[in-house]
């Protein structure tokens, strides 16, 4: 029973560092995840990625999948149709 009370005011003592340590890797896995693109989610690497953005809070639909849906309107479909003076 003292080991549990000793782990936990270790802890206890240390939450500062923990909760600066915490948000380095959130701004870390943030920035990796913002200046990189999406690879295939299929991949080992979209598997990695995958675990970096939820790191980041980066989750939902917040960021692009590695393949883009083709119900949606891709806009540089239609660059090309307009007209130029």
């Amino acid at each position: 029973m003292e080991v549990e009370i000793s782990i936990i005011e270790r802890v206890w003592e240390a939450r500062d560092l923990i909760m600066q340590i915490a948000g380095m890797l959130v701004v870390a896995a943030s920035v990796v995840v913002a200046g990189t693109s999406t690879p295939a989610p299929t991949s080992a690497l979209g598997r990695i990625y995958k675990l970096i953005e939820w790191t980041s809070l980066n989750f939902g639909k917040a960021k692009d999948k590695g393949t883009p849906d083709p119900k949606v309107c891709q806009c540089d479909e239609f660059i090309d149709d307009i007209p130029t003076s």
